[in-house]
């Protein structure tokens, strides 16, 4: 279980030294220091507060079921990343009613909002159904880092690749899973103060720095 996070510890180390210690946690992981939580495991910590997720589906007893919201984002052709793009400077897309077209990338937000613990991590995956089609909604972002939503209860962002065009998407359905795992040895990481309901597309894309 993990501990309560010391309020002060905000003032007395920098935000990029706290994380370097969460990004050096997550690396160092091996298989055994992660043991997969259950749906019963997962009741457990919703009762307790320590967790969250609203609406929650799950598609088995590890994998939790993530919707994907009608209206999505179409990428640019072309990005300045000294710059930036703001969302509402992108094309928005309803997928109630136009295909996903191959070749495009597209930004969505789940319908769920999450909450984390310090000590659970999560992994997210395509549904096998669509990925076998040609859908991706990932790309290589799959890891969910510790403590994410913990301050404010976040949605997920989709990276939508198709190699197909893919009209009618099951909009009713769950597109993805989320599978969560529960850290051996970790008791507490930097958590940052909602600092995941800020990432894009939330506010806009820029460059990370390390001193943010």
């Amino acid at each position: 279980m993990s501990r309560p996070v010391d309020p002060d510890v905000h003032e007395r180390c920098g935000q990029a030294e706290l994380r370097g210690r969460a990004r050096e946690l997550a690396a160092n992981l091996r298989d055994d220091d992660m043991n997969p939580i259950n749906r019963k495991q997962f009741d457990h910590l919703v009762r307790k507060q320590l967790a969250y997720c609203h609406p929650l589906i799950f598609l088995d007893e590890y994998k939790i079921g993530l919707h994907v919201e009608p209206i999505v984002s179409r990428m640019a052709e072309e990005i300045d990343l000294l710059k930036g793009i703001k969302l509402d400077e992108l094309e928005r897309v309803d997928l109630s009613k136009a295909p996903i077209v191959r070749g495009t990338t597209y930004l969505g937000l789940s319908v769920q909002k999450i909450s984390l613990p310090d000590n659970v991590i999560g992994r997210l995956h395509t549904r096998s159904t669509l990925s076998r089609l040609g859908l991706d909604f990932f790309g290589s972002s799959t890891y969910v880092s510790p403590g994410f939503g913990a301050e404010v209860p976040t949605q997920m962002v989709f990276e939508i690749t198709p190699s197909v065009t893919i009209r009618n998407l099951p909009l009713n359905q769950p597109v993805a899973g989320l599978v969560l795992y529960q850290l051996d040895g970790v008791e507490e990481v930097w958590r940052g103060r909602g600092r995941h309901s800020k990432r894009f597309p939330f506010t806009d894309l820029r460059p990370v720095r390390d001193d943010e």
